[in-house]
């Protein structure tokens, strides 16, 4: 079980321009302010200023004015955002490190990110300060310390003197403007690169104790045991019910799935805890609590479903479920239209007794409504017509919408093995998705089923959440 990427000539000048890592945009170009990450003027040439630039978690950019020896970093979304300026030169970077890379990646939340901006001063959700620090050294401060999910670091000289002031802490609601910080977002929980390995078979039970299970994409739905399968109908489905979570408050999770033709994807994705309704359509910026839109995130005031805390990531709607900010809830948002959710126990029992398509906590095994009788056909059409919501369950979204039981959910109208077995797509698809770090047979799937290797541009969902 689971524990929880005219020849001659000019080509030659071309290539070695690729083999820097970096490629000049203009001459009298500079980073601004906006999305700038760091400014220094102890730098002697251009190549320090691309390490520089290269070490930098989101740096995309760097500018370089040589007699002044400065170098600054920044972060765009192309050059255009460059600013006039005489006497530097612009370079983009053609080979760029991912977060996982790092291990953390700069925090965003919609169109603002971390950049000037720190721990709070004075509240509770900062955790410590250290002074002196290097980034690295900032980094596994916060990876060491099992309530620390993001840090902030830096100070007017922080890049020169590559030592700053490092600022731990477990929440981002409340963020303070600071110049010359940067907030970042630690990326826990990486797992090594298996993407070359085959989907494995169903097995038995677990061979470790169950962490987290995830459905996402056209539906693709990964067991507590990690074991892997789709299922392409159109309705609402049980994903986890769980009726003795937290004393008997109960806790479900509903999704629904939309068809086209040859396949389905989730598009809208309910959490119940107790009597509090939560509805997620893919837009961290607007989902509903009992079916009410959620009030914008506001300083020291927690949105809260059953009474545990819904936290706002830049990616996802989080819902916290122990003391530690172990357990949880991702509700993730994909640039797709597709959301995913990932349920994480992490080294806690909160699942246990919990089934559905999700497989039963305890062993993974994908088990009836009985809790008794296995289902392990290699076609899942047959578990998850058990699992679809029946008429005696609550309806989680605010709207109804057709099939509902006793109507059985809607197949798709195409045999999708076939359309997919014979694409002369795959290759596009496996080139699309090479960067993704797990999972990667099903980005090539959607990529294949949508014919938009735009699908694979994201990476996994475990690249989404922390």
């Amino acid at each position: 079980m689971r524990t929880s990427a005219i020849i001659s000539f000019l080509m030659t000048l071309t290539l070695s321009s690729a083999d820097l890592g970096y490629r000049l945009v203009g001459d009298d170009l500079k980073c601004g302010y906006d999305g700038r990450m760091f400014a220094s003027t102890d730098t002697t040439n251009v190549e320090e200023c691309h390490q520089r630039c290269y070490n930098m978690e989101s740096c995309n950019f760097f500018t370089f004015w040589e007699s002044e020896n400065m170098c600054i970093g920044c972060t765009l979304e192309n050059d255009s955002y460059l600013e006039e300026d005489t006497g530097f030169e612009a370079y983009e970077l053609t080979t760029i490190k991912t977060p996982e890379d790092f291990g953390y990646e700069l925090w965003k939340a919609g169109k603002v990110d971390g950049i000037n901006k720190k721990c709070p001063y004075g509240h509770e959700d900062r955790i410590i300060k250290h002074d002196k620090t290097t980034k690295e050294e900032c980094y596994e401060f916060c990876k060491e310390d099992p309530v620390c999910e993001w840090f902030s670091w830096g100070e007017p000289e922080a890049v020169e003197k590559e030592q700053g002031n490092c600022m731990l802490c477990k929440e981002d609601d409340d963020l303070d403007d600071h110049e010359n910080f940067i907030f970042w977002t630690v990326l826990r929980d990486l797992e090594p690169d298996d993407s070359s390995s085959p989907t494995p078979a169903p097995t038995p039970g677990p061979t470790t104790k169950p962490t987290s299970a995830s459905s996402s994409g056209d539906p693709h739905f990964k067991t507590w045991t990690g074991d892997k399968y789709d299922y392409h109908g159109e309705c609402d489905l049980v994903l986890v019910d769980h009726p003795t979570f937290s004393n008997g408050m109960g806790l479900k999770i509903h999704i629904r799935t939309t068809r086209v033709n040859y396949f389905s994807y989730i598009s809208n994705i309910a959490v119940q805890i107790g009597d509090d309704v939560l509805e997620f359509d893919n837009d961290v910026e607007n989902f509903l609590i009992n079916g009410e839109k959620v009030a914008p995130q506001l300083k020291y005031v927690r949105t809260l479903l059953g009474g545990f805390h819904v936290r706002r990531d830049p990616k996802a709607i989080s819902i916290r479920l122990d003391d530690h900010i172990k357990a949880k809830i991702d509700l993730v948002q994909r640039k797709n239209g597709w959301p995913a959710v990932v349920v994480d126990g992490e080294e806690t029992e909160i699942f246990k007794g919990s089934l559905g398509l999700l497989g039963d906590w305890e062993t993974g095994k994908r088990l009836a409504r009985d809790g008794k009788t296995e289902m392990n056909d290699l076609d899942a059409t047959n578990f998850a017509l058990e699992w679809q919501v029946r008429d005696t369950e609550p309806m989680l979204f605010k709207e109804a919408r057709f099939p509902q039981y006793p109507s059985t959910c809607t197949p798709p109208t195409k045999n999708l093995s076939k359309r997919l077995g014979v694409s002369n797509f795959e290759k596009e698809a496996q080139k699309a998705c090479a960067h993704w770090k797990e999972d990667i047979e099903d980005c090539i799937f959607d990529v294949i089923a949508t014919r938009d290797v735009k699908v694979a541009e994201e990476g996994h969902i475990g690249a989404a959440v922390a």
